[in-house]
């Protein structure tokens, strides 16, 4: 009875998902980037927007992007 699969198959899986997770991430650096809506959260002082808390100094809310 054994209790453990072959050293060389768990080595061998890993390798695969190494190469797998590696493809996955250069097709999502590949893609546009996507806007991020200007959502209101919840606060101790009253709802406020992302806008008021990531604006670039003057108050004028520039969408970002999430790649």
């Amino acid at each position: 009875m054994k209790a453990f699969p072959p050293t060389k198959k768990i080595r061998a899986l890993e390798a695969a998902l190494v190469r797998q997770q590696e493809k996955l991430a250069a097709l999502r650096r590949r893609q546009p980037p996507e806007p991020v809506a200007d959502y209101t959260q919840p606060s101790a002082a009253g709802p406020v927007k992302l806008s008021a808390l990531v604006a670039d100094g003057v108050g004028e809310w520039k969408p970002q992007y999430r790649y």
